[in-house]
């Protein structure tokens, strides 16, 4: 039988983790982490996607709340050995730490790059979603709208009275040729990201609601 010393051990195992807060146990072998911190994040907006992914990717079992009555809980038992239990946690330590990650460079990005380049969409007048892909792809990129590929082309932007499928197009084309006669190799391997945009006018797809979207023979289509 285990000992209470081994039990106690063990509960503190459990509910000492970061990021995740959690009631002492009083007498169960199992633990119920409140996970609210990390739904939102990921895709994930349940218990029962916590689980279920926690399963897969970490290969670590546990219970979804709602069987319990809540969804922002998982269960974990620790009716196992303290050295198992650790190797466990450290699997879900990784796990949400990489949810942590995740988010941070998604708040990055979406700070440094995709809201400038939404905002240069909008004060230039473009609409479409795909001529806004083109914009924050170059922004990503390329960190702008780089001046010398718009000085190849006439055609203004819309909000000076310019055709906004032209302008995107004559602008794709304009990076596509700079960046395949680039000097440097690995900015001259990126022109599949043109070609996806090229395939995209053809296709009329200015909406970008003609799916898949085919990316360098990736299929993209709605999760």
């Amino acid at each position: 039988m285990t000992s209470r010393t081994s039990c106690t051990e063990r509960e503190a195992t459990v509910t000492a983790r970061p990021g995740i807060t959690c009631t002492k146990p009083e007498g169960a072998f199992y633990a119920y982490p409140n996970i609210s911190s990390f739904l939102g994040r990921g895709g994930l907006k349940s218990a029962s996607d916590v689980a279920g992914r926690l399963l897969r990717e970490a290969h670590v079992a546990t219970v979804p709340g709602e069987g319990f009555g809540t969804s922002e809980h998982i269960r974990v038992s620790y009716a196992t050995s303290k050295a198992e239990l650790d190797r466990g946690l450290e699997r879900m330590r990784k796990f949400f730490a990489a949810l942590i990650h995740v988010a941070a460079a998604g708040e990055f990005f979406e700070e440094q790059f995709f809201r400038p380049a939404i905002e240069w969409a909008d004060e230039h007048g473009l609409t479409f979603p795909l001529s806004a892909l083109v914009i924050y792809d170059s922004f990503i990129h390329s960190g702008s709208i780089l001046r010398k590929l718009r000085a190849q082309f006439r055609e203004p932007v819309p909000s000076q009275g310019g055709d906004e499928r032209t302008w995107t197009q004559s602008y794709v084309e304009a990076r596509h040729r700079w960046l395949a006669g680039h000097k440097r190799k690995p900015l001259r391997n990126t022109t599949y990201r043109m070609r996806c945009f090229e395939t995209e006018i053809r296709r009329h797809n200015w909406y970008l609601d003609l799916r898949p979207i085919r990316a360098n023979g990736v299929k993209v289509d709605r999760a």
